[in-house]
């Protein structure tokens, strides 16, 4: 069979039937991709976390990890580091605090969010913000203006309702004496 096809491989025919059985498994290819990606892999009040979230965090943070310990790092300490348990919890703080957020109806508006994007020195030049540098660096990390935004107001938002929190629990000296005698 082999051989024919070999001998037929210039044939117009041959590459016909190839490119049909390459077509037909097109689809099955990107419907396991999707799959996983749409993977819910846990819940917190209802709210999915899914498999793309937790995979791009936890890969932003072996990134960091290797920014901190450069080739030191290796498998058995991305173990011990607990790397993908931190991932998760991470994910599951943000939907607690988010979930609060909402409950407390804090928001953030858009001049807050374009105040904070305009003071990342990424996006600036001598200083200023330029919208055009904020394009080009969106585009270079495959990011869309929208997809962006919607992070960093996500993250503002998650500052916020840390602040509240924060600004709101009372500690004792008698409680601050016996956690540090502690």
């Amino acid at each position: 069979m082999l051989n024919l096809m070999r001998k037929h491989a210039s044939s117009w025919m041959i590459k016909f039937i190839l490119g049909a059985v390459i077509l037909a498994f097109i689809p099955f290819g990107y419907g396991i991709y999707q799959d996983r990606r749409d993977t819910e892999i846990a819940s917190v009040n209802g709210e999915p976390i899914f498999y793309e979230n937790y995979n791009r965090l936890y890969n932003n943070l072996i990134v960091q990890m290797r920014q901190s310990f450069g080739e030191a790092l290796n498998e058995e300490m991305i173990k011990s580091l607990r790397l993908r348990d931190q991932a998760i919890n991470q994910l599951v703080d943000e939907k607690l605090l988010l979930a609060e957020a909402g409950r407390l109806d804090l928001d953030i508006s858009d001049q807050e969010l374009a105040e904070a994007i305009g003071r990342i020195e990424a996006f600036q030049t001598a200083g200023v913000f330029d919208s055009r540098r904020y394009e080009y660096v969106l585009d270079r990390s495959r990011l869309t203006k929208e997809i962006f935004e919607v992070e960093q107001k996500k993250a503002l938002l998650i500052e916020k309702i840390r602040y509240v929190i924060a600004s709101n629990a009372k500690v004792s000296d008698q409680e601050a004496w016996e956690w540090y005698r502690w």
